[in-house]
């Protein structure tokens, strides 16, 4: 009988972070990616046993931090870890205050997915 890989939704419009990503923690855990708000919000309400979220700060806006509204609606019934991820230490603060309760750059999301999964 096998494990089954933890489910990591990553909210990230950029498909080049996307691709890091998953290549940094392919055979790891399961990546349901989200492009855009609405994918976001469409992959949350179809989503089972989501162990980790990681949520982009800007990803229909690039000029603002537009994720809180969806990071507040996922927080009103998720519990798990969910991970403000962005290059700018702001809108990292911003996503903190909307629900998110870890926090990484960019660089470092791969890393705290497996830290806070147990598996680093």
């Amino acid at each position: 009988m096998t494990n089954q890989l933890p489910i990591v939704l990553i909210v990230e419009d950029s498909i080049r972070e996307q691709e890091r990503y998953l290549e940094a923690l392919k055979e790891k855990v399961v990546i349901v990616p989200a492009k855009s708000l609405q994918e976001a919000n469409t992959e949350w309400e179809n989503a089972q046993n989501i162990a980790l979220i990681v949520m982009d700060g800007c990803v229909n806006n690039h000029d603002f931090p537009d994720t809180q509204p969806l990071i507040k609606k996922i927080r009103e019934t998720f519990k798990g870890p969910m991970i403000a991820a962005s290059s700018s230490s702001i809108y990292r603060q911003a996503l903190l205050q909307a629900g998110c309760d870890h926090e990484a750059h960019k660089d470092g999301v791969p890393a705290k997915v497996l830290e806070l999964l147990g598996l680093s």
